[in-house]
């Protein structure tokens, strides 16, 4: 037995918050879903491409660290 299932996945559900630009941002790329009960049981994958970057929110230092904080690159 199969079905079938929409669903959307909003531009948030896609950003990552940039110190730099002090705003989350939805970075432009190819993007993969993947779809199972687990991460071991991938039953299905589809794939999308996001043709440029999206700013979803900019926000304002307010709360900015005093001291410098080392960020994970890829």
């Amino acid at each position: 037995e199969s079905q079938t299932m929409n669903f959307t996945l909003d531009p948030q559900a896609l950003a990552s918050f940039h110190t730099d630009a002090s705003a989350w941002i939805a970075e432009a790329g190819k993007y993969l879903v993947m779809i199972g009960a687990s991460s071991e049981t991938i039953k299905s994958t589809a794939d999308f491409t996001l043709p440029k970057d999206l700013t979803i929110e900019k926000v304002h230092k307010v709360l900015a660290p005093q001291t410098p904080i080392d960020e994970l690159r890829p």
